[in-house]
């Protein structure tokens, strides 16, 4: 076997690879709000049991690759609930989260100041 043939032979190789690995995969999109309709910048966006990951962007919006479907991920972000959902098909998602609740300190109350 001539050098040229085996350099084509190890590209479409490569080539095979590279598609099964990205076909191997699927891509979720979506944006996150909270019970109002705001959008929640910067949210972790996780798929669980998996290192796939990423963030909301400044409009709370985000792309997921995830391995497969379905897949349970866990959403979070401060000041808000963490959730977990079961992500089912590749339609583009809404996900809201639910404000955590402030408690207010009462260690001041009656106090001279």
């Amino acid at each position: 076997m001539n050098k040229t043939k085996k350099i084509r032979m190890l590209f479409y190789g490569c080539l095979f690879l590279t598609v099964n690995l990205s076909y191997s995969q699927q891509l979720i999109s979506g944006n996150i709000l909270d019970n109002i309709g705001k959008q929640v910048t910067f949210a972790s966006i996780i798929e669980n049991d998996t290192s796939f990951g990423t963030t909301s962007n400044k409009k709370g919006e985000f792309t997921l690759n995830i391995k497969k479907l379905p897949s349970r991920v866990t959403i979070s972000s401060p000041h808000y609930k963490q959730k977990t959902i079961t992500l089912t098909s590749r339609r583009k998602i809404t996900i809201i989260l639910q404000r955590k609740s402030i408690k207010t300190s009462s260690t001041n109350k009656g106090k001279k100041q």
